[in-house]
């Protein structure tokens, strides 16, 4: 075989029809004559193409869908030519200058991809279609799209939040997803996919049940990768930070485990990631978990998630609460200690032995121990006059157990349409705890102390089973038969000992609860469903009975016997048969029985001037939920989403206040005047309805995006306070940008502004304003082995009672000394202006809420971080 230099031509001519593509290209051999015969070849995932070389070299590839391909050229001599690989995107043209063979090697043919495509009701974000640093982690990867917002923890894309993260289309199981997308590196992801995922019965029954939850999927671009990093920072006054993280990928399982400690008080891998705020003074954390994943062939899965945490925050805050309808204010400065930890494994098994049935067996065991010390001064003031005062300390441990466990089984029938399900639902959960209270109270010339010591116990039963069966009429219209019984029991019991003495324990039963419950419901409903290319129509009506029988036997004794019925529809509507926009309705009615605690005419004294108690003539609450959502994205990648959500309650429970104006009695327990009781109440009529336009675009030209929205909401509800009832109205609304740009190789920008204002309005004429203005800037810089990040938030805060800005300045700068940038050194620099304080505005039927909580504090940081990876590439 005789060899010599060849070079190959490709001028890549993309062209659609009905969403297809067309390459058109010509080989020439080294010394830049057309090859006059021979064939090229073209490859992707799913197929092997070929075409003859014609006359002048050129040949021409038609009807081709996007995605990647591999090209090849061999004339009829048997001389090689070497691969090129190509990524078909739309609008995309790529002109590659001759090259002779002996340089060429493997060529990567690169063109700016379009960032955001769409498929049905799915999202798709192409990950190689934005610029994102080698070393950067999933979250900042997600900051560079557009539509994309994290904020304070969570994922928000195109104003929903996301709650559930698959990996490749594995569970996550008992992860914090704000913890996962910092810790995983974005260079291993390829596309990130935003849906709304169903229950695994819905899964499999096709079946809407209203138990949607948005969900972003992360498709790898790796067959198999090791990707893991280790890092330990010190700082001043001893602060630290230290961890690892380690990533582990085949054809047929995940793994990903983090181990991780600091002292910084701001959470989840705070020293790797500069984009937070500070939120607590200065406490330690301590976090593991391990999620794994593996595929034993095609009929078993199993995926468990393992999570350890430990925590200790520090709590130092004022607070200032503004009542409607009086001159009443109450007034607060607390601080507390916090200690939380917690375990939590989650299993789950999926077998399919064919492609008739299915069995997921999910179960999970958690843990969590707590205690806290809490000190706070109070004051209540009418008209300006002091009217109580209370300084109160507490202390408290508590540990809680969780026990679940689902079993969902599928059958599929050999008719056609013809499906039966069952779901299983059991629960435990008991609990115990102790404390203790000291309080020292002045309600105008008297004084009344307070010294208890606490002891609690409970325990929750709950089982349920979910039985489902289609069948078919026509081809394209099934009844569906839904049968939902559940049974629950429940039991607290709250002592509560006198120790005003110090040295004796008396009994109090007029502060001390025992409640026993047992509440059972039956669920009957019957449906249609239809299904074709255009339309989906899912429609139930069902028919709910519940029961509540429950007994006190202190501190009186009563008996509770409730009976509950309604009507309960459903609807749920889709239009098909569009690539790239969908349109999706969802009416449903569901009913919501008071909470045990609600219920029980339990009076806690944990604030001697905030007291407490339950209701048991709660009715149940009846809710109408209405979401509308339309979406469409072009195909430059510009996208608009358009979603409406409303909910109203002909009968629903708030919580209302009165002022203690004489000495009262509380269930048999007297109380001074000067303080306030909070109790819950049935009251007519809430409603909310919110509306919001996402709107993304592409920029080509500075290789960037950009997105805007809008959001109007309105909340309308009843409130009584003092006695006195009253209607309230609150008007929210929003605007705001985000813009991503990548104005050179080494140096991006991603910019996000944001205005809320919002207005509450009562009907006797009183009205509160409050406004946010929030900035955030990010900067990324790279030249050679240095590397220097910035990151800014300003935020403006003000309302009719209190106003603040907030302006926090994180940057770092990095060096790397190895060549294929593993060894990293590190300076952070967190909080640069030393900012104190955090302001949040709270509103209520009742009252306005200002509190402002310290923060810590600026500091530097110095770590070393190693980064090893390993990685094979997926094949074509």
């Amino acid at each position: 075989m005789h060899h010599c230099y060849w070079g190959l031509l490709f001028s890549i001519l993309l062209a659609y029809s009905k969403n297809t593509c067309k390459i058109s290209g010509q080989v020439i051999d080294h010394n830049g004559h057309p090859v006059a015969t021979g064939r090229v070849y073209i490859r992707n995932e799913q197929d092997t193409l070929s075409t003859l070389i014609v006359g002048g070299g050129f040949y021409q590839f038609d009807q081709l869908r996007p995605g990647y391909y591999q090209i090849a050229a061999e004339s009829n001599t048997n001389l090689d030519f070497p691969s090129v690989l190509i990524n078909l995107t739309r609008d995309t043209v790529v002109d590659i200058a001759p090259v002779r063979m002996a340089v060429l090697g493997e060529v990567k043919i690169s063109a700016r991809k379009t960032v955001a495509s769409q498929m049905g009701d799915t999202l798709v974000y192409d990950a190689d279609a934005v610029n994102a640093d080698k070393d950067a982690s999933t979250e900042e990867l997600l900051r560079r799209f557009p539509g994309i917002l994290v904020k304070d923890g969570n994922i928000i894309v195109n104003g929903q939040p996301i709650s559930d993260i698959l990996m490749d289309g594995r569970p996550v199981l008992g992860g914090d997803i704000d913890l996962i997308l910092k810790n995983l590196p974005a260079e291993v992801v390829k596309k990130l996919q935003v849906f709304d995922k169903g229950s695994d019965q819905s899964l499999f029954t096709g079946l809407n049940d209203g138990r949607d939850r948005r969900t972003i999927n992360i498709v790898t671009k790796t067959a198999s990768s090791i990707i893991g990093k280790v890092y330990a920072g010190h700082g001043g006054d001893d602060l630290y930070a230290a961890g690892g993280t380690l990533n582990f990928k085949d054809k047929s399982s995940y793994l990903s485990a983090l181990l991780q400690a600091d002292d910084l008080g701001q959470g989840a891998s705070a020293m790797d990631n500069l984009s937070t705020s500070p939120t607590g003074n200065r406490s330690e954390h301590q976090n593991g978990n391990i999620n794994f994943s593996r595929d034993y062939g095609r009929k078993i899965k199993l995926s468990v998630g393992l999570s350890y945490t430990q925590h200790e925050n520090n709590i130092s805050n004022d607070l200032q609460r503004q009542y409607f309808g009086d001159s009443e204010q109450y007034m607060e400065q607390k601080t507390a200690i916090t200690r939380t930890e917690s375990y939590l494994v989650v299993t789950k098994l999926e077998y399919k032995p064919d492609s008739f049935n299915a069995v997921v067996l999910q179960p999970s065991l958690g843990q969590q121990w707590n205690s806290s010390t809490n000190a706070f001064a109070g004051q209540n003031s009418i008209a300006g006059l002091l009217a109580a005062t209370t300084n109160t300390g507490s202390g408290a441990n508590g540990k809680n157990l969780s026990l679940a466990n689902d079993l969902l089984i599928n059958h599929r029938f050999r008719r056609s349409g013809r499906i039966l399900s069952a779901s299983i639902n059991i629960q435990s959960t008991p609990a115990t705890g102790d404390g203790n209270s000291l309080s020292h109270n002045i309600y105008g010339q008297d004084t009344v102390d307070y010294s208890y010591l606490l002891k609690n116990k409970s325990s929750s039963l709950l089982a349920g089973l979910n039985l489902l069966y289609i069948e078919p009429i026509f081809p394209s219209l099934q009844l569906v038969l839904n049968y939902k019984p559940s049974y629950q029991q429940f039991e607290t019991f709250k002592e509560n000992y006198d120790n005003a003495g110090g040295t004796t324990e008396a009994f109090d039963s007029l502060l001390s609860n025992r409640y026993q419950s047992v509440s059972a419901t039956q669920n009957l409903g019957l449906g249609l469903r239809f299904n074709n290319k255009r339309l989906f129509i899912n429609a139930m009506l069902n028919h709910e009975t519940s029961s509540l029988r429950g007994t006190q036997y202190f501190p009186k004794q009563f008996n509770v016997d409730r009976n509950f019925k309604t009507l309960l529809p459903f609807l749920y509507l889709a239009v098909k048969g569009w690539k790239n926009t969908s349109l999706k309705f969802t009416y449903n009615v569901i009913s919501s029985r008071p909470g045990l605690v609600q219920l029980q005419p339990y009076v806690d004294i944990s604030n001697p001037l905030i007291i407490r108690t339950g209701a048991p003539d709660l009715k149940q609450e009846i809710n109408h939920d209405l979401h509308v959502q339309f979406m469409t994205t072009s195909r430059k990648g510009n996208s608009l989403n358009i979603s409406f959500a409303g909910n109203y309650k002909p009968v629903f429970i708030n919580n209302t206040t009165e002022l203690l104006n004489n000495d009262t009695l509380i269930n048999s327990v007297l109380f001074k005047r000067g303080g306030s009781i909070s109790l819950p109440q049935n009251l007519n009529g809430y409603f909310h309805a919110d509306l919001t336009v996402n709107y993304n675009r592409q920029i080509n030209l500075l290789d960037g995006g950009a997105g805007l929205f809008v959001r109007a909401g309105m909340n309308v509800y009843p409130g009584i306070a003092n006695g006195v009832e009253d209607n309230f109205q609150a008007n929210t609304c929003a605007i705001g940008g985000q813009l991503t740009l990548n104005l050179f190789k080494h140096l991006d920008f991603v910019l996000e502004e944001s205005l809320d204002y919002s207005r509450t309005k009562s009907k006797n004429g009183q009205t509160f304003d409050y406004r946010v203005n929030r900035l955030v800037a990010s900067c990324n810089a790279k030249l050679g082995k240095f590397k220097l990040n910035l990151w800014l938030n300003d935020n403006v805060n003000s309302g009719s009672g209190a106003s603040a800005n907030r302006l926090f300045i994180n940057a770092s700068t990095s060096c790397y000394f190895t060549k294929n940038r593993t060894l990293e050194c590190r300076i952070s620099g967190m909080n640069l202006l030393d900012q104190r304080m955090n302001m949040l505005q709270t509103a209520t039927s009742t009252y306005i809420e200002y509190t402002n909580s310290n923060v810590v504090g600026r500091y530097m940081l110095i770590s070393a971080i190693y980064t090893f990876r390993k990685i094979k590439k997926d094949p074509i």
